[in-house]
């Protein structure tokens, strides 16, 4: 399975709904017209993270470890996750400024709410400007009551845009299984 390229890796972080993810990647895969011999989709519905002081400490590091790796490989396209964890992230340097990646013709097919926000750099050099998409009135959390926003950010070192922006056209057009199986 490891032999296949993979073309877009998508990475769900504190999900708030019970998404089967098996199924939107086979789905996205046939929207795609993706030959499944060759290449392959990833995606992660298991991770957490929390910045509360009562998490589990241990949970915390294996997805902190587990974000660096995939990040430090430019394996990881896509985060969608809560607003606050996106801004921890955010202030690591791990997202693109979204309004600016995306092309005209999508935002206009796609329409979206964005997430903005800056925060001073650790080392004092200035701000880091980032936004990402607010995807609470999205299908996926149709029906469902939010805590925090959701928020879905796009990574500064993907290798993938072309397959990112499809994903996001089939993103918000997607009626997402949430049955738990």
């Amino acid at each position: 399975e490891s032999s296949r390229e993979e073309v877009l890796n998508v990475t769900f972080i504190n999900q708030k709904s019970t998404i089967n993810v098996e199924k939107m990647k086979e789905d996205f895969a046939s929207y795609i017209n993706l030959d499944t011999e060759k290449y392959q989709i990833f995606m992660d519905g298991s991770m957490t993270f929390s910045l509360d002081d009562s998490a589990d400490y241990q949970s915390n590091m294996a997805t902190q470890v587990q974000l660096i790796g995939l990040t430090q490989s430019n394996d990881l396209d896509i985060i969608i996750t809560d607003k606050t964890t996106f801004d921890h992230l955010a202030g690591q340097e791990f997202f693109v400024d979204i309004e600016t990646y995306l092309p005209q013709e999508l935002l206009e097919k796609i329409n979206p709410s964005f997430y903005r926000n800056s925060i001073s750099r650790q080392d004092g050099s200035g701000e880091i400007t980032y936004s990402g998409l607010l995807i609470n009135d999205s299908p996926l959390y149709k029906g469902i009551q939010l805590k925090d926003d959701m928020v879905l950010g796009v990574l500064v070192n993907t290798k993938h845009q072309d397959n990112i922006l499809r994903f996001l056209e089939f993103f918000y057009n997607y009626s997402f299984d949430t049955a738990s199986k």
